[in-house]
């Protein structure tokens, strides 16, 4: 028997109903919010206050929070509500980037793993098996290095070698999350394969080109995204401690773990550094988490379906 249309236009529905459903979109809205004011305060506090990211004034160092500096300078006078603003964009593109480099070289590699089966499938999870149990921050941190080295020997301006090793950075990060994205894809190939309608497309005689563009690469790309979602939380925190060290994001580009880490040497002269620094990591960690895990919930548990 079809529902009423008032039902399903949510009018018949109970109250305690609506409101778990209202606060539902508000744990689903609040962090989406919270994430795009984040991406966008610099450029937003650069214009209130009249501040550029990059620009000096001696005359002005270590000035505490007032009027013209909300969270006060740093030693060359920077106005670190705006550098923290700036430092929150840089630090949430590094992550998303690395997310993406880990759903590319994840995902693929899962999903052709899974669907071949076989010895390939087998040979594929004892060489993840490997690829986990290696040391792979500490060749994160020689690699950066080894790359800030390079590029220093370039005829480029500071902007450029910046923006190179923040590339790498990125790269390097999404190069060693991939892992358990790979096996999560697998799982999700391995589950398309053993379904009764591609069994029967095999058995007709389609092609895998065909079972692959139809129906592998549609039922598994979603949750994917999900999955991937859920590393930018942890990618975040892993660019912030590699900048921390001095081995992340380079000047001009200012990045949540360097402010930190001048935040720590400063703690004494400028609290608020310090203070603004962690709070915008907490910020973007808890929020980046929060909405990857309604995300997760929402997604990662699509059903393998037939496709048309």
């Amino acid at each position: 028997m079809s529902l009423p249309l008032r039902l399903l236009r949510g009018r018949g529905l109970p109250t305690a109903a609506r409101s778990g459903a209202a606060a539902g979109r508000f744990v689903w809205l609040a962090p989406a919010a919270l994430l795009v004011l984040a991406f966008m305060a610099g450029p937003i506090l650069s214009l209130a206050t009249g501040h550029s990211v990059d620009g000096i004034d001696p005359a002005a160092a270590w000035a505490g929070p007032g009027a013209e500096h909300l969270l006060g300078t740093d030693a060359l006078g920077r106005d670190v509500a705006v550098r923290t603003g700036y430092a929150l964009r840089v630090s949430l593109l590094v992550a998303l980037v690395a997310a993406f480099v880990s759903l590319v070289m994840g995902g693929l590699s899962g999903l052709a793993s899974g669907f071949v089966g076989g010895i390939a499938d087998r040979a594929f999870l004892r060489v993840l098996e490997v690829l986990q149990a290696l040391p792979f921050i500490f060749i994160v941190i020689l690699v950066t290095m080894l790359t800030r080295e390079l590029v220093a020997s370039w005829s480029v301006g500071l902007s450029a070698r910046a923006l190179t090793q923040a590339g790498t950075v990125a790269a390097c990060l999404g190069a060693i999350q991939w892992f358990s994205l790979a096996r999560y894809a697998r799982s999700l190939a391995v589950s398309v394969r053993s379904a009764d309608y591609v069994s029967s497309m095999i058995g007709m005689g389609f092609s895998k080109w065909r079972i692959v563009w139809r129906h592998l690469l549609p039922n598994t790309l979603v949750p994917m995204l999900a999955y991937a979602t859920l590393l930018v939380p942890v990618l975040v925190l892993e660019e912030a401690f590699l900048s921390f060290l001095g081995f992340g994001v380079q000047p001009p580009y200012p990045s949540l773990g360097t402010l930190l880490s001048d935040g720590a040497s400063a703690m004494e002269s400028a609290p608020t550094m310090l203070l603004s620094s962690c709070g915008a990591i907490l910020l973007l960690t808890v929020c980046t988490n929060v909405l990857a895990s309604r995300l997760a919930s929402r997604f990662a548990a699509t059903d393998v379906r037939g496709g048309g």
